[in-house]
């Protein structure tokens, strides 16, 4: 955890960075939730943009790049919120090439030091069914399920 530092991006990078999750998260909910893309693009736009607002992200949340110290390199994306009522990891992205290294457990920790020192209690976060590297991620961290949607398609 120490040799990692968040690093804010700036404007222009996180609107590249919104852009990006708004792709990948409608592929996924697309192929998760056996919804056409056009259909989950047009939706993962719409909740995107609510806290995305003229260029600027509101209040709370923060986009940061994962940089590992020692060879400061950017390893990966952190997108956080914070308030007095939630805390939520909206997005973990370690990049391809740094995976299967202890970062996402190390960024994960990071991630909970960071909140804990602004005073939260719990945190929440949403991770699609079959992305199983992920969830086994955050149960070896002690996360549970605390909600669940399944799906079966109808094939004739």
């Amino acid at each position: 955890m120490d040799n990692l530092s968040f690093i804010e991006k700036d404007q222009k990078s996180i609107k590249e960075f919104i852009e990006k999750c708004i792709v990948q998260y409608s592929k996924n909910k697309s192929e998760s939730l056996l919804k056409p893309y056009s259909i989950t693009y047009e939706e993962s736009k719409k909740s995107y943009y609510k806290v995305f607002v003229n260029g600027k992200l509101e209040e709370g949340h923060n986009i940061f790049n994962v940089v590992e110290k020692e060879r400061n390199q950017v390893i990966g994306e952190v997108w956080l919120y914070h308030d007095e009522n939630k805390t939520f990891i909206y997005e973990l992205i370690i990049f391809e090439e740094f995976q299967g290294r202890g970062y996402g457990t190390k960024t994960l920790k990071k991630i909970e030091s960071y909140f804990k020192n602004r005073g939260a209690k719990k945190i929440g976060l949403n991770v699609f069914g079959d992305n199983l590297v992920a969830i086994n991620l955050y149960k070896k961290a002690g996360y549970r399920v605390g909600n669940m949607n399944m799906v079966k398609p109808l094939n004739d």
